[in-house]
């Protein structure tokens, strides 16, 4: 999903994504039961790079608490944009429900969303039309 942003806020997000960057050290799939799992497979079609927390809150995954989920609302939410307010557990398919329902809400930050899937040949982009006052 993309997310319209002041450039107040945007500094505040590279502020956040700079200080929780200091807990982590690339990470690179070198056994085959890496290469064959699913980030394994994700890096080696993008040719993208991975990292893993080396300390801090993150560097245990738990999937009903500190997991991605939780990791992208910290950076959203802890820099002023407020765009999430869900209680109880932030789970993946939740939270793309909740920006899902945001992308449809007329006034929204919440202005793109791309699907990625086999079945395309390119990501499927979907925008929200421009806002007229």
């Amino acid at each position: 999903f993309g997310i319209g942003l002041t450039e107040k806020e945007l500094e505040e997000l590279k502020y956040e994504l700079d200080h929780i960057l200091k807990d982590v050290t690339p990470w690179e799939a070198t056994t085959e039961k890496q290469k064959k799992s699913y980030i394994g497979k994700v890096l080696e079609a993008t040719q993208g790079q991975a990292f893993k927390f080396n300390r801090g809150r993150y560097k245990t995954y738990f999937v009903l608490g500190t997991n991605c989920v939780l990791l992208a609302d910290e950076l959203l939410g802890n820099n002023g944009i407020n765009l999430i307010n869900v209680t109880g557990i932030l789970a993946p398919g939740t939270y793309y429900d909740y920006f899902n329902k945001l992308f449809h809400t007329y006034g929204s930050n919440v202005i793109s969303k791309m699907l990625i899937h086999p079945q395309f040949q390119e990501p499927l982009v979907e925008v929200k039309p421009a806002i007229k006052k």
